[in-house]
């Protein structure tokens, strides 16, 4: 796991939440940075209500690599918790018009 990963995981144990906040900027200005870093940090980033930067590392993760699910279904979640319903249904409709029979976009 990525050491900056671990360090806000840490923070948000300690309810350092603006030390959370940095996590993002952290990892967009890395350009060693992967997906699944982008991924994990998005995860984190949600599970403590901070959805504004979760949506941009998501986003960050789709834009360098477009063909891996995990982003796109990610996002659609996202916009679903945040209440964007017309904005989650038109993401879960063209991933499913894409991948009509993969069993995650399915469900």
């Amino acid at each position: 796991m990525n050491p900056r990963i671990q360090q806000a995981q840490t923070q948000a144990a300690r309810a350092d939440f603006t030390g959370l906040q940095t996590l993002y900027p952290q990892l967009s200005a890395d350009p060693a940075v992967t997906p699944n870093d982008l991924l994990d940090a998005g995860a984190l980033l949600a599970q403590f209500g901070f959805l504004r930067q979760a949506q941009s590392c998501y986003q960050h993760a789709l834009d360098q690599d477009p063909q891996d699910l995990r982003p796109q279904v990610n996002l659609a979640n996202l916009a679903r918790d945040r209440g964007e319903h017309a904005r989650s249904r038109q993401a879960y409709a063209e991933l499913q018009q894409h991948y009509p029979d993969h069993p995650v976009i399915r469900r």
